[in-house]
């Protein structure tokens, strides 16, 4: 479909722009988007960590840096979803 088009070619982008080391922190309220991003970037062959779907209440809320956005969405009760996603070639 037209959406995992899109989402391919940023994939490809993000692998040439990325150093080595680079890491993808991807932050969404969006249960749906979340999953098939989890799938995408597993796809594309990017390396997941620190995947969770409750972002405020999990261990890696440490250190996070809260946007409006987020703030937001969890002030209304929405759980914030995140994962890193590192380059394949960081893969273990």
């Amino acid at each position: 479909d037209a959406g995992s088009l899109v989402f391919d070619s940023r994939q490809e982008l993000y692998k040439q722009i990325l150093t080595d080391d680079g890491k993808i922190c991807f932050k969404t309220d969006n249960a749906g988007l979340f999953e098939f991003s989890l799938d995408e970037f597993k796809e594309a062959g990017f390396c997941l960590s620190e995947v969770t779907d409750d972002l405020h209440n999990s261990i890696y809320n440490e250190g996070n840096i809260e946007t409006e956005y987020e703030r937001n969405f969890s002030a209304k009760g929405f759980s914030i979803h995140r994962l890193v996603a590192s380059m394949p070639s960081k893969c273990e």
